[in-house]
């Protein structure tokens, strides 16, 4: 019994005929009929009752029928899990941060589960602010973007993944304010240190809205990125930031919690739909929840 032989039996029952199983194989119609009477000498049973008229199953030809067909089920289930698989341990992923994030806070937890399911993936890593995220990934640089969601929630070219909420904090330098800041009513007085982002339109505004609750509007000066805003902050100030920024392991800086939080959401072009994208966005949202 061979490969070839089953292929040509299922082809017979699939036309009802030697005639049209031979023009689907492109082969003669007794080249069919020598493939199938070997398979009946190797079996030991007639699999058709043949007559003038039709081609109809024997008992014992349905039941090979049957099985050969779930055989040819299963080889081609193993077949896309193989292929899953060896796609998996050749992967690439590269996957873009918002500097100024500490990454042991949550990327460690997020590869372990990825790789609970998903076996051993190359990933890559890039650092950079709101506007380089978005430029490298559509540059084709980065599959993929952890940032806050307020800067690519509205991007039309992206599909948005919500991943997980961060406490909003106000960083201060400790070696102005000592520990006088107990609450950001503290702070009405000082300098608010915006990074600034064409990404996101209004974030001054935006920032600013954080405040209400506490029943004052901040004085805003704008930075251009993460680091010159921690740099800001030795001249006095605070700034917004969130619990996952790298600094708040730095003992020259203290903080506070606001009442509110940052959203932090998955981002990738639509242009670049790939499973291990999808399976990465999985285990992020299983191992921050």
């Amino acid at each position: 019994m061979t490969d070839q032989q089953i292929h040509y039996f299922l082809e017979v029952v699939r036309h009802q005929s030697f005639t049209k199983a031979a023009e689907s194989l492109y082969v003669t119609q007794p080249a069919v009929s020598r493939q199938i009477a070997a398979l009946e000498e190797s079996l030991g049973v007639s699999l058709f009752l043949r007559n003038a008229n039709k081609i109809e199953l024997s008992k014992e030809g349905q039941i090979y029928y049957d099985t050969f067909l779930k055989m040819q089920e299963l080889l081609n289930q193993a077949e896309v899990q193989v292929n899953d698989y060896r796609e998996k341990q050749n992967e690439e992923l590269r996957v873009g941060i918002l500097s100024g994030w500490d990454m042991a806070k949550f990327l460690p937890e997020i590869m372990s589960q990825f790789s609970k399911e998903n076996g051993r993936v190359n990933l890559q890593t890039e650092v950079r602010d709101f506007r380089g995220l978005i430029d490298m990934l559509r540059q084709g640089k980065l599959d993929i973007i952890i940032d806050i969601d307020e800067a690519i929630v509205s991007k039309k070219d992206l599909i948005v993944y919500p991943l997980t909420k961060i406490q909003r904090i106000l960083v201060y330098s400790k070696k102005i304010y000592k520990d006088k800041i107990k609450s950001p009513i503290d702070l009405r007085k000082e300098t608010l240190w915006v990074i600034t982002n064409d990404e996101v339109a209004g974030v001054t505004n935006l920032v600013k809205s954080y405040f209400e609750s506490y029943g004052f509007e901040p004085i805003c000066k704008n930075v251009p990125n993460t680091e010159s805003c921690m740099a800001a902050l030795h001249s006095g100030g605070y700034a917004v930031m969130d619990s996952w920024l790298r600094d708040l392991n730095n003992k020259e800086y203290g903080y506070v919690n606001l009442d509110s939080y940052h959203l932090v959401s998955i981002g990738q072009l639509k242009t670049n739909p790939r499973k291990t994208i999808d399976r990465f966005v999985d285990a992020a949202v299983k191992a921050l929840k």
